[in-house]
């Protein structure tokens, strides 16, 4: 926002322009990596995604995104899509733990959680888990420790991310 005259679609946003581009973005994740999946889930109106991250050398790749289509009020996320995506995922991947927040998942996460798959779950609205986990992410970005692939959409999304700090700490929220 404060280079070039480049709009951004939040008014504070999270990391330092072009931060996220500066990682590294020629690595792919390949079956049977060893991998942490994120899994934050809407139910609608709002973005639903599944990341993976492997262990080795923390490179990020967004796995599935389901977004609401702005013409569509009536959209809602497709949960059993969104199960069998993390089914999948399991099965490709040596999964060490499935991160998800539970809201509005609670179902699905209880169903994966009995057919065996590592749901740990982890709520966003947990200030104590969400402060520090954003400043490490923060972290890792600017230290150039992690890379990604490269791909458009996770970019987007860590671009539209807005900072909120208060004196509980800095971690990311939704465009209000």
């Amino acid at each position: 926002r404060f280079h070039l005259n480049g709009w951004t679609s939040s008014e504070s946003t999270w990391l330092p322009a072009g931060a996220w581009d500066k990682c590294d973005t020629g690595g792919k994740l390949a079956a049977g990596d060893r991998v942490v999946l994120g899994f934050d889930g809407a139910w609608k109106g709002d973005s639903t995604a599944l990341v993976a991250v492997r262990l080795e050398d923390l490179h990020v790749e967004l796995l599935n995104l389901w977004e609401a289509p702005s013409n569509n009020p009536n959209w809602r996320t497709p949960t059993f899509e969104v199960e069998d995506a993390i089914r999948d995922a399991c099965t490709k991947f040596k999964v060490v733990e499935v991160t998800a927040d539970p809201y509005r998942f609670e179902r699905s996460l209880s169903v994966l959680y009995e057919e065996g798959l590592p749901i740990v779950e982890f709520p966003t609205n947990s200030l104590a888990r969400m402060v520090p986990a954003c400043q490490n992410f923060f972290e890792q970005v600017l230290d150039g420790t992690l890379s990604h692939d490269g791909g458009l959409a996770l970019s987007r999304h860590l671009t539209n991310c807005r900072v909120k700090e208060d004196n509980r700490g800095a971690r990311i929220e939704k465009e209000a």
